[in-house]
């Protein structure tokens, strides 16, 4: 039986460097930036895609309106992207095996990245893509290192946490930039 993998996107951030706009409702290729994550989640062999929303959930949960995707508010969004994995993490069944983290912002992951991280799942590591021996997004997290997910904290994510497993991560090579690719500003676009 294959493992049963959930994605999360996170969308909840600030979008601080992009002015008033929150740049993942910025249109790219005409749909909205955040379109692009989450079609790349639901297209690819995850169970579920859950989509936390913070900062202007209302304005993402309408951008998203004719995908199907769990919303999970995060109310603690402005203390930085630690808060929003937690508040996937705890928004997921508990029968799961793990769970792919994405950024809404990196519109050149696409579902055979996730596919990839997903056929190649094992119980006790996280699995990450790498180009020329450089870890990119998103990253697979099994059930077993939920509980280190739940203890992060601050603005980094997941960084300082995989910067620890480096050398136990399951590599996946792949020959594309794209998963290093996120939009900070208008002009990324």
């Amino acid at each position: 039986m294959s493992p049963q993998i959930d994605a999360i996107v996170l969308a909840a951030g600030l979008s601080t460097r992009t002015g008033e706009r929150n740049k993942l409702l910025l249109p790219l290729a005409g749909k909205p930036l955040i379109a692009h994550a989450v079609e790349a989640a639901l297209g690819s062999l995850a169970c579920k895609v859950h989509v936390v929303t913070g900062h202007q959930s209302d304005e993402l949960a309408a951008a998203l309106n004719d995908y199907t995707v769990n919303f999970v508010h995060n109310p603690d969004y402005a203390e930085g992207m630690s808060s929003s994995i937690k508040s996937g993490i705890r928004a997921l069944p508990t029968d799961l095996d793990g769970v792919v983290l994405c950024l809404g912002d990196m519109p050149l992951v696409v579902s055979t990245h996730l596919d990839l991280l997903i056929k190649n799942f094992a119980a006790d590591v996280a699995c990450a893509p790498y180009y020329r021996e450089r870890r990119g997004h998103p990253v697979l997290f099994p059930r077993s290192m939920f509980s280190d997910l739940l203890q992060l904290s601050g603005d980094t994510g997941a960084r300082e946490l995989l910067e620890q497993l480096e050398s136990t991560i399951l590599q996946i090579d792949v020959n594309d930039e794209g998963i290093f690719f996120n939009v900070n500003r208008p002009a990324d676009l």
